[in-house]
């Protein structure tokens, strides 16, 4: 064999291979060091919150914890409560009459015990409001801890993929010098070539550009400062919170309320989701809908607004198709969300999904049918998936969302969905609409789903309003109150709204764009003068009704005076007056006087500039953004008009964007660099709405692009 290795290389690869290899384990086991820290502080705060509780617990609870403790003598000396006892010394409590040696030490214990105990199951609350260091200090260790997770288990799948090769490779070089080679006979020769060739073909693959990617990105995790990691908590508070939950046992609520069977409720804990394509985690009471979802595999979920039934749902889904080959899943819902849907699942697990909308839905559907995977669709086109569907053809889950969209059964599209469901063994029907007070309505869903619970509740209708109903209908139904499974309430839940543009926005957008003005083009979607054809505005119309169904009141905040006047002309009668910058601080209070008496569903019009700092407007728990602000302290000033000291209900935020438009454009570069352009909204916000934009290099090249994407190219000779 005329080849010779370089052994110089040889040695040299080698020693990079391992040392690759040996980081990959360091940042894995990064995550248990940054989990122990956060322990670290937790228990801290545990013994903080228990110190604190302790005040106003009195001394007479240590002689019922010891019989031969005799609290007078300390009352007498002005203790009168058990953190007090915890404040003084051994010493100290000697020097006070009537307590010798064994008697202090016997309190002291006593003391001690109730604090181990409070410890154990005091409440942690984070304050997002007005937080003390201990708040900001434990969301600092759950930023660390969340985002060395995701570094730790990217870390992770690269040594599963990589290591067992790694080792091979290194375990064929047998010969690593001159010497040993020409003594080496040809057939381990051939073996060391092969194993430096996979060797060369591991580091050439680029393992290093990866492995010291992850490395920077933990490294700089522990540079962060506080500020950043509060403005995380503040963005993604549900991901914080679901961590305290599985790693403080103390923190987690029940995953149930209302009434449910004690015997179905352990059976259904002891199903084993396979949650190996999710990317979020579940907290308990998600993680024991996805257990009733797939235990129970015909049921309506009706959890409250803002708990999560999307994440359930994908949840439930990834456990069916991570043990199948080629799976098929259909998501049915209203077009307004279509684009959520697709993008949550994108985000939050490993699944392909297809959406079956618009001019490419028959060949998306063939797709489907023939490659698999979770198809996305509305109501609307169900038929016409049933066109491409065959006679055999078998869906291994399908979720119908919003499904009180299909209570009427005489209604097409209600017919049609229940054709399909015949295709599925497994079918998920998802609201958060309240339906039980309404049993004929509620039964229509039920039917499709279980009809013998259907039946009895029909049976049953008049007792539709106690215990013993819900829990009849608990093998078809399960809903849970926010309240009952959130302890930290008041919670923030941010959400993107994706809109896909009406053709009388697309049209409107393509002409905004020859005069390519960016104050103008982020009106996208309401540039029109009927507010009714704007697909913001008709998503803002579904939140608003939803709002009012579960007793909410909401504010509606904009840059821009005439795109509130078209929700106000949309909305009618239930929008109070507009406040802006043109009215007096008196006359602003007196409509949020109004509004805070308004019946639930009532709807405050703010422009952002004028609305959004100075009122403290607690009445609302529904904040809806009209646009992006190029200025991200507006909507932080802006919801702390309701999010605040007093709110005592949940916070549900709502951002209306339009995919593929500058929204994209604005929200991508924000979350570069907030700062980008700050001086122009500063600007902006004073009132110079015609300032000159082609000196900002930036928002030129987003208007091209925009251009590039909607108008057609120039007639070239």
């Amino acid at each position: 064999m005329s080849y010779t290795p370089d052994f110089k290389q040889m040695k040299k690869s080698i020693h990079e291979a391992e040392s690759l290899d040996a980081l990959l384990l360091q940042l894995i086991e990064e995550e248990d060091k940054r989990k122990e820290e956060l322990l670290l502080v937790i228990n801290k705060l545990h013994y903080q919150k228990a110190y604190e509780l302790l005040g106003d617990m009195s001394v007479d609870k240590l002689s019922e914890a010891d019989s031969s403790i005799r609290v007078a003598p300390l009352k007498k000396a002005g203790i009168t409560n058990i953190r007090q006892v915890l404040d003084a010394s051994h010493r100290q409590l000697l020097l006070i009459s009537g307590i010798g040696e064994q008697g202090a030490a016997n309190i002291k214990a006593a003391a001690d015990g109730f604090l181990e105990s409070m410890a154990k199951t005091a409440y942690i609350h984070i304050n997002a409001d007005r937080p003390s260091e201990a708040d900001i200090e434990l969301v600092h260790m759950l930023f660390r801890y969340l985002n060395q997770r995701e570094i730790s288990r990217e870390a992770d799948k690269i040594y599963k993929a990589e290591h067992e090769g790694i080792v091979a490779a290194i375990n064929g070089l047998s010969c690593r010098n001159y010497i040993k080679w020409i003594f080496t006979s040809s057939d381990n020769k051939y073996k060391v070539q092969e194993a430096f060739t996979s060797l060369l073909s591991i580091l050439a693959g680029g393992l290093g550009d990866k492995v010291y990617r992850l490395q920077g990105l933990s490294t700089d995790l522990m540079n962060y400062g506080t500020d950043t990691s509060w403005q995380g908590f503040m963005r993604s508070s549900a991901a914080y919170y679901a961590v305290l939950e599985t790693i403080d046992q103390s923190f987690s609520p029940a995953p149930l309320s209302g009434s449910f069977p004690a015997r179905l409720a352990d059976e259904i804990m002891k199903e084993e989701p396979d949650l190996s394509m999710l990317n979020v985690t579940l907290r308990p009471y998600q993680d024991f809908g996805c257990k009733y979802i797939l235990h129970q595999k015909r049921v309506l979920l009706g959890d409250e607004m803002g708990l999560g039934k999307t994440i359930q749902a994908i949840a439930a889904i990834s456990s069916l198709a991570a043990g199948l080959e080629r799976g098929h899943f259909l998501v049915v819902c209203p077009a307004s969300v279509l684009i959520n849907w697709e993008r949550e699942i994108r985000k939050h697990s490993e699944l392909k999904s297809i959406m079956i909308h618009g001019s490419q839905k028959y060949p998306a559907a063939e797709e489907w049918v023939a490659s698999g995977g979770v198809a996305v669709t509305n109501y609307e086109s169900v038929d016409e998936i049933l066109e491409k569907t065959p006679r055999d053809f078998y869906i291994d889950m399908l979720v119908a969302d919003e499904a009180h969209y299909v209570k009427n059964p005489e209604a097409k599209r209600t017919i049609y969905l229940k054709k399909i469901c015949g295709y599925a063994e497994r079918i998920l029907f998802m609201t958060g609409t309240p339906l039980e007070n309404n049993v004929a309505e509620f039964c229509n869903l039920l039917e499709i789903l279980q009809p013998e619970i259907a039946a009895k509740a029909r049976q049953n209708s008049f007792m539709n309003d106690i215990p013993q109903f819900r829990e009849m209908l608990s093998p078809a139904y399960l809903r849970r109150n926010r309240e009952d499974v959130l302890k930290e309430l008041p919670e923030l839940n941010d959400k993107a709204e994706w809109c896909e543009m009406t053709d009388e926005d697309r049209l409107a957008y393509q002409q905004a764009l020859q005069g390519g003005a960016f104050m103008t083009l982020r009106r996208v979607a309401y540039l029109q003068d009927d507010p009714l054809t704007s697909s913001k505005i008709r998503r803002l119309l579904e939140i608003c009704e939803q709002a009012r169904a579960d007793h909410r009141k909401i504010i509606v905040f904009s840059y821009y005076l005439d795109t509130l006047d078209k929700v106000m002309r949309a909305l009618g009668d239930i929008c109070l007056p507009m406040i802006n910058g043109s009215i007096s601080p008196m006359r602003r209070q007196e409509i949020v006087d109004k509004f805070n008496e308004a019946e639930d569903g009532a709807v405050l019009p703010d422009q952002i500039q004028a609305g959004g700092t100075g009122l403290n407007i607690q009445a609302a728990s529904i904040v809806i953004f009209c646009e992006p602000q190029i200025k991200p302290s507006l909507e932080q000033q802006a919801l702390s008009r309701a999010y605040r000291m007093g709110q005592v209900r949940s916070v549900f935020v709502h951002h209306l964007l339009c995919e593929n438009t500058i929204d994209d454009e604005i929200l991508s570069l924000l979350e570069e660099k907030e700062t980008i352009f700050d001086n122009y909204a500063d600007q902006s916000a004073m009132g110079h709405e015609n300032m000159k934009l082609e000196n900002n290099r930036l928002i030129s090249e987003i208007i091209e692009r925009e251009r590039q994407k909607y108008l057609p190219a120039p007639l070239t000779d």
